[in-house]
């Protein structure tokens, strides 16, 4: 999924589709989000250990600036909170999507 979400712009429209609402899900979700479960896997142990699973992308948001983070931890959850937001505005590509 992630080399898709990487490629994106070189999918199918309604691959791309689908990859929009899987990320939906994955934010909604969390705990089923392998890449940022694995690769954010000793921040969350560290920081957010004790929060519900769906609070998790809340958790690793407030600790963004924690040293222990790596840098493929931070540009997944940059990008989910990315998802999380585009419900407010939507990319030209979804526009002509729901035409």
């Amino acid at each position: 999924l992630d080399c898709l979400k990487e490629n994106h712009n070189k999918v199918s429209a309604p691959c791309f589709a689908r990859l929009r609402k899987r990320e939906k899900l994955d934010v909604i979700l969390p705990e089923n989000d392998y890449s940022l479960m694995s690769k954010c896997a000793a921040v969350i142990q560290k920081y957010c250990s004790n929060d519900n699973k769906q609070n998790v992308i809340s958790c690793l948001r407030h600790n963004i600036n924690q040293d222990v983070m790596p840098n493929v931890c931070r540009r997944i959850l940059y990008h989910r909170l990315m998802v999380l937001n585009s419900g407010k505005n939507k990319s030209s590509r979804e526009i002509s999507d729901d035409t």
